[in-house]
């Protein structure tokens, strides 16, 4: 006598799609949207030392973050600094960096103390390790706000002359590695009408 073998049949699981339940908006939905610009996350290094990074980065203190840069970068300038391209990049990193961990607790206010703290973390594995532990979306929300605020301000340059005058000789003003880039690229249409 042969034994059979009986297959079981494949039960496929279906899921269910259940769509969102409409619902009208709460104070109560945004303060839970909210918290979740609260979550740290540890990011530990090799010899024992940790940080805590924000997971999402609030759009207030993106807000704030780039202030403080701008300023940075104003007050760098004036001690007779030139702001490379590559200058540029990195002290924002640095700025991302101070702003969303814990790693410092205030940010120094005289521009020669900052300095220093910036070049200590460029000289440091940290700062790079810390910047490459941030969720990438969340540079990318710094970056684009970063692009809306200018395209704001150059949209209102558009249409008020002595603003337009006034952004063109802070740019003038400033000590840029590519300033002549940057006059062109912000008023290419006043060469062209030239």
């Amino acid at each position: 006598m042969t034994e059979t073998k009986i297959k079981k049949p494949r039960v496929k699981q279906i899921k269910k799609i259940v769509a969102p339940v409409e619902s009208k908006l709460s104070l109560l939905d945004i303060k839970n949207e909210n918290e979740k610009y609260n979550e740290l996350v540890k990011v530990e290094f090799d010899n024992g030392k940790y940080t805590e990074i924000k997971v999402k980065f609030k759009p207030t203190d993106i807000e704030k973050m780039l202030e403080d840069f701008a300023d940075f970068l104003n007050e760098y300038q004036k001690l007779g600094n030139v702001i490379r391209d590559k200058d540029v990049l990195d002290y924002l990193s640095l700025h991302i960096v101070l702003h969303f961990s814990s790693i410092v607790g205030d940010m120094p206010s005289d521009i020669h103390e900052k300095v220093d703290l910036f070049q200590q973390l460029l000289n440091s594995e940290y700062g790079e390790v810390i910047m490459e532990s941030f969720d990438k979306n969340e540079i990318v929300k710094v970056h684009t706000y970063m692009r809306k605020k200018l395209d704001q301000y150059m949209e209102m340059a558009k249409m008020d002359a002595n603003l337009k005058q006034q952004l063109r000789d802070k740019i003038g003003e400033m000590n840029l590695e590519n300033k002549d880039i940057l006059l062109s690229t912000f008023f290419k249409e006043d060469e062209s009408n030239a």
